[in-house]
């Protein structure tokens, strides 16, 4: 019987079966795995060693060296094309959305602790008048004094859960709500009660919550800042935090579509900035053109975290550009900075020109909450930042060494805050836990709240809000 003629694709020779052109048994010669067209498994290339250039791109079984490929492989290769023309360079355009004041310094701000510290002329009151200036002072003393009154109450058991304090960041908190007005909607984190207190939140108010009593804004249900009330401008946190700008773009679409014109304030710090929930919402916000104001608090630790470790060189301007939004980079320490930043961001929503993105340079003084003791922060950069860069006493001293305000008036506001927090503190103190029978009021649609009325702990925010 006359044999079958051998494939000519087929190489011969010692490794082969020659009955059936299957690769030899163990043994044999040929590598075990060994593609049958003689290459590695998979019918490619044998892999380079380490001397040999690596090759790139897709492979052909045409390319292997052991073979040359056929007539008709030859007749599919598309013919050869010419190389493209090289495009000439093109300089890149500029970030879009306009930038406020951005500063290419902000790496050596991170690295200097000290270093956010920017000098604002004795006659610049960012067109604040003289009552104005003091009701700021009267806040910033007043979020300072209640803060340190909850951490004593804290060390007594007296607080359920956690204290957050804003040391050293204050002044970004209450600048910022300052330059809100009636009707718009403020949502802190945190750590930003002074930004509650002056929205119109009394401390009473904030004493209660801490303390879960049945008489706190809550009625006792949820702590520190977590409590709502839309209708005077207050949305509590969300405990996911970048989740908060999506819930404000959303209601500020809401006001939009029922005819109202007001502005929303959220506040995100520097880790919560990272979150993929920030960029929904903010990237929504910025293409509704929704009258949104986001101010990123760069305290310099996400919980433990320095801000460069999670940032690239942690600089958060040259990511908040990237949004398409107006961005101000401002000393968050100075309080009348913040407060311009927002009050012109504000405007500029209202006309139709889409949310701001500020970013706040600031330092957190003390640690995630009281129970976190700092042990990552190196040493010096605590004491370092009291001395040079404390947001109160740099208010203080500008509003005494530009002549706005005397020293008489300071203390008469220091010594009537001290008098209403000492009386709010006893008065807190004093009351009950939620009575155990209302556990289920406010669960079910039942007519049941087992909140208190508004009236009880909404003071009103500041006076120059309904005249100016």
């Amino acid at each position: 019987m006359p044999s079958t003629p051998r494939d000519p694709r087929k190489p011969a020779g010692p490794g082969r079966n020659k009955k059936s052109g299957s690769p030899a048994a163990k043994g044999s010669g040929a590598p075990r795995g060994a593609s049958r067209y003689g290459g590695p498994p998979g019918g490619l290339p044998d892999a380079p060693r380490r001397d040999e250039p690596q090759r790139t791109g897709v492979y052909r079984r045409s390319d292997s060296p052991r073979q040359q490929p056929t007539a008709r492989q030859e007749a599919r290769r598309p013919a050869p094309t010419a190389p493209a023309p090289t495009a000439p360079a093109v300089t890149p355009e500029p970030p879009r959305g306009p930038v406020i004041e951005h500063a290419p310094t902000i790496q050596a701000r991170l690295a200097d602790a000290g270093g956010a510290l920017r000098r604002r002329r004795s006659d610049d009151v960012a067109g604040l008048h003289r009552d104005q200036l003091a009701e700021i002072y009267r806040y910033l003393f007043e979020t300072r004094r209640l803060e340190e009154h909850l951490v004593a109450l804290y060390r007594q058991n007296q607080v359920i859960g956690g204290v957050y304090r804003s040391l050293g960041q204050e002044g970004t908190a209450i600048g910022c709500a300052y330059a809100l007005r009636s009707g718009d909607l403020v949502q802190p984190l945190i750590r930003d009660m002074g930004a509650m207190l002056v929205h119109g939140a009394s401390p009473l108010a904030m004493l209660r919550q801490y303390m879960a009593r049945g008489t706190g804004p809550s009625g006792g249900r949820d702590l520190n800042t977590h409590f709502s009330d839309p209708a005077v401008g207050i949305l509590g946190p969300v405990s996911m935090l970048g989740a908060m700008i999506p819930v404000l773009a959303g209601c500020l679409l809401a006001a939009r579509m029922r005819g109202e014109q007001r502005a929303g304030l959220c506040f995100i710090g520097d880790g919560g900035s990272s979150t993929g929930a920030l960029y929904e919402g903010l990237n929504f916000a910025a293409v509704q053109k929704l009258p949104l104001i986001v101010v990123i608090e760069v305290n310099r630790y996400a919980y433990s975290t320095p801000t460069q470790n999670q940032v690239p060189d942690g600089d958060l301007v040259r990511r908040a550009r990237g949004f398409g939004c107006w961005v101000a980079d401002i000393d968050g320490n100075d309080v009348l900075a913040c407060y311009q930043a927002t009050r012109d961001a504000r405007a500029r929503a209202l006309e139709g020109a889409g949310p701001t993105v500020i970013v706040a340079d600031t330092y957190r003084r003390r640690g995630h909450a009281e129970h976190d003791n700092q042990a990552y922060v190196p040493a010096g950069e605590i004491q370092t930042w009291e001395a040079q860069n404390d947001p109160v006493e740099r208010y203080a001293r500008f509003v005494l060494d530009g002549g706005h305000l005397d020293e008489p008036t300071l203390a008469e506001i220091r010594a009537t805050v001290e008098s209403e927090l000492d009386e709010a503190r006893e008065r807190a103190v004093a009351e009950s836990f939620p009575d155990p029978a209302t556990l289920t009021h406010g669960v079910y649609a039942d007519g049941e709240t087992p909140w208190p009325a508004t009236e009880t702990w909404f003071r009103g925010g500041p006076l120059h809000r309904e005249r100016r």
